[in-house]
């Protein structure tokens, strides 16, 4: 399943209409698997890594869910990525991880200003949502859909492809929605 084509009502449909009874009948054997691998292949997919730039980026993972795949993802990047409260724990002692919260992102553009990074990240619980700030740690509003991992990824493709020198630039009316990101970088690629 491509991440870009993903339809959540279509796996919760696949869900509930799945019979989850193991062969053999012996319901305590289970499987572990790690996904995250795959899931960053997906993330990675949607562009051309050969062409990206090594851009500075803080990372506020808020102590939740986003913090492992960064850094699965650094690995694979040619980014600078300042991680920013990247260890996961549970009772959240930076606040509630919500990219809407006015102190978490007063936090993460006054740590892309301190770094002079080009570009900040502020994500939710499940990262689903997230927050952009340029370079001068103005934030970018934006609708991600549930994408939210995947959105700074595509502006730094975009950054990287483009004319642009900076996120504001790029951005101008500091605002993005995922669709439009993808069809640009698409425009961009031919």
């Amino acid at each position: 399943m491509n991440i870009m084509d993903n339809n959540l009502r279509d796996v919760e449909q696949l869900i509930m209409e799945s019979d989850f009874d193991p062969a053999g009948g012996n319901p305590e054997k289970s499987l572990k698997a790690d996904v995250m691998e795959n899931y960053v292949e997906q993330l990675l997919s949607v562009i051309d890594l050969r062409q990206l730039k090594p851009y500075k980026v803080v990372a506020n993972t808020v102590n939740a869910t986003a913090g492992p795949v960064i850094n699965a993802l650094e690995k694979k990047l040619p980014f600078d990525v300042v991680k920013v409260h990247n260890v996961f724990d549970r009772s959240f002692p930076n606040g509630v991880p919500d990219s809407t919260n006015p102190a978490l992102r007063e936090y993460t553009a006054a740590a892309v200003r301190g770094q002079e990074a080009d570009m900040g990240v502020l994500w939710d619980l499940d990262f689903g949502r997230c927050c952009l700030f340029d370079e001068n740690g103005e934030v970018i509003e934006g609708e991600c859909g549930t994408r939210g991992m995947l959105v700074w990824i595509l502006v730094l493709a975009l950054l990287s492809k483009s004319s642009c020198r900076t996120v504001s630039e790029l951005l101008p009316d500091h605002s993005f929605e995922l669709e439009k990101l993808v069809e640009r970088l698409k425009q961009l690629s031919k």
